[in-house]
């Protein structure tokens, strides 16, 4: 489960172009697209998790083999967990990773 997703989104590149002999007039062109890192945050997942498997999957593939790609689902509940929303990412791959080991009794 995850308490945060952040930079949902997708931004256009534009190019800007002087009109010929009209220095006075520029065009912005429309370029690639560009998306942010999809960035999930306070997630808790035990070690046989299917995220927490990929995730070192393509950290010790990162070394020598291709990098597999995933879809991602990530929903928003509220309160009493009932669905409001629902997302699906295709061809995600982790650039980063973080995971704090359970200190003994906890």
């Amino acid at each position: 489960m995850l308490r945060e997703v952040s930079t949902l989104g997708a931004a256009i590149e534009t190019g800007e172009v002087v009109k010929g002999g009209e220095n006075q007039f520029v065009h912005r062109l429309p370029g690639g697209t560009q998306h942010p890192n999809l960035v999930l945050k306070r997630g808790v997942a035990v070690w046989d998790d299917p995220l927490v498997l990929w995730l070192r999957d393509v950290i010790d593939a990162a070394q020598a083999e291709e990098i597999e790609t995933n879809t991602l689902i990530t929903s928003l509940s509220d309160e009493r967990q009932e669905l409001l929303a629902a997302w699906e990412i295709a061809e995600q791959t982790a650039i980063a990773g973080d995971a704090a080991t359970p200190q003994e009794g906890q």
